[in-house]
């Protein structure tokens, strides 16, 4: 008995870099040069780990019984209580939160972001996210958010774990308020070393400010993919396996897309390469969907529509093509977006 990983799905370990693009950047901007390198080697990056839980999830399918990796997962990690670490002591929180309290904490992690393993008890967490994802459990997959003329509304892509990133755009643009509003399109963790405590900054202001933060989902909100970077490892540092999973079950509750005013869809991969409306996008049962998880027949349209709103990536030519990252998405550019357009 065995699993096998076919020549197509091989992870290609040679990086092209389109000579051409990089030279029409600005002769003077050497930081567009380098991320059009850092963009590639990104991608790569993502292409790798995602044919490696393609060949793990089969693998385990195969060979490992669900409720044997479970085990062996609190046996090799453990559901370890540190509620009473003396380090607790220096982030400590009450609840109703108050503003001072979250800005305090905040602090917390940005003088401390190398060192502190444990940010908040594990009980006061589980609080957190318990509530974020009820928040989100009984919303549709595209949100419909009209931002009044008094509020600004800053979209922020993908922030991968890293704090100081996410402490620099609140220094910008102010910390979220009533009238200070946040959409964060996806991909909050892996990467990074500080994935949990942004999702407490993020948990804890949109407790407080319920239409003051909004969070997308992304591709790396996905159990396979975060087990596979560098997730998984973190919250089973800092926390515990039963942690991750509650983790994973907020992340299954994020919703798919925004609609800003009625006039800007905000998604964090892009759009199908199917003529779909907004009905149908909110007909899929995005709890269900995991990278690489089969479906039976009534479903697995509907896995694939989703699958092209995570992983999907735009392109400079007209239509769509496969994507390298993932064979089941695609690219897309303009006119599938005025197909998408007249459909809604």
């Amino acid at each position: 008995m065995g699993a096998s990983c076919s020549s197509s799905d091989t992870v290609r370990s040679r990086i092209f870099v389109d000579r051409e693009e990089l030279l029409k950047a600005y002769p003077l901007e050497e930081d567009l040069k380098h991320w059009h390198m850092w963009n590639q080697l990104d991608l790569l990056d993502e292409a790798a780990a995602e044919r490696l839980a393609k060949f793990m999830r089969t693998l385990m399918d195969t060979v490992v019984p669900s409720a044997a990796l479970s085990e062996s997962d609190v046996a090799l990690h453990g559901d370890i209580d540190l509620s009473q670490v003396e380090l607790h002591d220096n982030i400590h929180m009450d609840w109703p939160l108050n503003p001072k309290q979250v800005e305090d904490m905040t602090q917390d992690f940005e003088v401390a972001a190398d060192d502190v393993h444990i940010p908040l008890p594990s009980e006061f967490f589980s609080k957190l996210v318990k509530a974020s994802t009820d928040f989100y459990a009984s919303k549709p997959n595209v949100i419909n958010l009209t931002v009044p003329p008094d509020c600004t509304l800053t979209i922020v892509g993908d922030l991968h774990g890293q704090l100081q990133d996410l402490l620099h755009i609140f220094k910008t643009n102010g910390l979220p308020s009533p009238t200070n509003w946040y959409l964060f399109n996806g991909d909050l963790v892996d990467r990074g070393d500080c994935c949990v405590e942004i999702c407490a900054i993020l948990f804890a202001y949109q407790i407080m400010y319920p239409m003051a933060v909004h969070i997308n989902r992304g591709n790396h909100e996905d159990v396979f993919m975060n087990s596979f970077h560098t997730f998984r490892r973190e919250v089973y540092v800092k926390y515990s396996s039963s942690m991750f999973d509650a983790f994973n079950d907020f992340f299954d509750a994020l919703p798919l897309a925004h609609i800003i005013n009625d006039a800007v869809f905000v998604v964090h991969g892009g759009l199908s390469e199917f003529d779909l409306t907004l009905d149908q996008i909110n007909s899929i049962p995005r709890d269900e969907y995991h990278l690489h998880t089969t479906h039976d027949e009534t479903l697995s349209h509907k896995m694939h529509w989703m699958q092209d709103f995570l992983w999907s990536d735009p392109q400079r030519k007209l239509g769509i093509a496969d994507n390298r990252r993932v064979l089941e998405s695609c690219l897309v550019l303009i006119f599938v977006q005025n197909s998408f357009n007249a459909q809604t």
